[in-house]
């Protein structure tokens, strides 16, 4: 199987769920080659295992060990497929079961959670959409990802109502830098581990639930089938592990003439809104302060078993899954969106 994630490790994790998925249905690969000169050395452990087969990345030895695989005559080999994150995950299925968190993984979570004076599951990863991520990984899209940047002031009000709650708050990924800066004394990445290292992934396993503004570094506990608060989403929303128990807050549009786009019209409309955005024919709208708190309170009242959802609040969720299950598309479910967000902006409904 080789895997052409593109320096991903999102579009990796993606894909390899899809792998455990088909391993669990009696599914053997021998070899997986990752197309990538990223090297996440935790997750090929922890998939390795997973999935029983040899992992090799693209560099070094193992690159070289790529090309002799690859330059094999086909007399040699059974079979061999390609995948990338568009025309793989598509059709297919994610591992029904999370993968147990091994007592290396338990332990360093630990020391790391004491060395921060946070308790043990009760602690909220996030992460936010920074240039400095696009500027190492991926420069050439620098322009049609400029309006995904997270304004870091937008952010205080819910990691406020979290750290009032007696409930930690980490930042994980690249450092929130410029106009991502968030202003608030909290645990960085930065002041004990690096990108892409052992600690993202001990502490995704056992985090309350992950905060994610937009960017992909939420797949860290897809394997762990963490839930999810996507912040500043998009409208149209792939199929994930953990779907059921994330919540999504999306962005909405507004025509040049001052028109809000109802929820309908962006899930059916010709491309994406987003990309309208770019091109100047819509004008995006950001999470406000006040739905990014909400958002945090019904997640945490969710996953501490507190939710209550009212006769209104029901009708308005039972609508959005009927007009999703009217879109002709199968790779897409229904956001699950705050009540209260739903509430306030009911003209999505229309």
């Amino acid at each position: 199987m080789v895997l052409a994630v593109d320096g991903e490790f999102a579009a990796f994790v993606s894909l390899m769920e899809c792998l455990r998925h088909d391993v669990e249905k009696g599914e053997r690969f021998d070899y997986v080659l990752v197309l990538s000169k990223w090297h996440h050395h935790t997750l090929h452990d922890l998939y390795s295992e997973q999935i029983g087969s040899t992992i090799l990345w693209s560099g070094g030895w193992s690159g070289l060990k790529q090309q002799a695989l690859m330059l094999q005559p086909g007399c040699f080999v059974e079979r061999t497929e390609r995948a990338n994150g568009i025309n793989f995950v598509r059709g297919y299925s994610y591992a029904k079961s999370a993968v147990p968190v091994s007592a290396s993984l338990t332990h360093r979570r630990t020391s790391l959670l004491k060395g921060l004076g946070l308790k043990d599951e009760e602690y909220v990863l996030m992460t936010v959409y920074t240039m400095a991520y696009e500027e190492e990984r991926n420069p050439r899209f620098r322009h049609s990802v400029r309006f995904l940047e997270t304004v870091g002031e937008e952010m205080v009000d819910g990691i406020d109502f979290l750290v009032n709650s007696q409930v930690g708050v980490i930042l994980l990924g690249s450092p929130d830098i410029g106009r991502s800066m968030i202003p608030r004394t909290i645990p960085r990445l930065a002041d004990f581990g690096v990108l892409g290292g052992p600690e993202e992934v001990a502490l995704a396993s056992g985090c309350k639930y992950f905060w994610t503004d937009n960017v992909g570094a939420w797949w860290l506990t897809a394997p762990f089938h963490r839930p999810v608060l996507h912040t500043n989403f998009h409208h149209k929303t792939p199929r994930k592990p953990t779907l059921g128990r994330d919540l999504f807050v999306p962005r909405r549009y507004q025509t040049l003439d001052g028109r809000l786009l109802t929820l309908r019209e962006m899930l059916y409309m010709e491309g994406s809104p987003y990309k309208a955005a770019l091109r100047g024919e819509l004008l995006l709208i950001r999470n406000s302060l006040e739905e990014v708190m909400e958002a945090q309170q019904e997640m945490l009242a969710r996953v501490n078993g507190e939710w209550y959802e009212t006769d209104d609040m029901r009708r308005r969720r039972e609508y959005v899954e009927r007009m999703y299950d009217e879109y002709v598309n199968e790779d897409l479910h229904p956001l699950r969106m705050p009540a209260k967000f739903l509430e306030r902006h009911e003209y999505l409904l229309s």
